[in-house]
């Protein structure tokens, strides 16, 4: 997962401690890479969704959240509008 522990990584960077991850489809698999987050100094908690609830559902159902609070979608990452070709 070297893409998403470099995002954690710059998230740590930034000066974020607490990250709630939303996972679903092999959600284990993150907690068994991750732990607790200790390992890259953050607080990571998962979120398991049972269905896919997709970007908007995960945000909608977030009991987490103040100001400074920050969210990010792998899908928006993986393809910023500005490499995804001609506009």
């Amino acid at each position: 997962m070297p893409y998403l522990e470099h995002l954690l990584s710059r998230i740590r960077e930034a000066g974020m401690r607490h990250v709630v991850l939303g996972t679903s489809y092999r959600a284990e698999t993150f907690e068994e890479y991750f732990g607790d987050g200790t390992d890259l100094g953050l607080e990571i908690e998962y979120v398991v969704e049972d269905e896919p609830l997709g970007t908007v559902g995960r945000s909608a159902t977030s009991t987490t959240g103040s100001d400074t609070t920050r969210r990010w979608s792998s899908t928006a990452m993986c393809c910023p509008a500005w490499t995804c070709g001609p506009s």
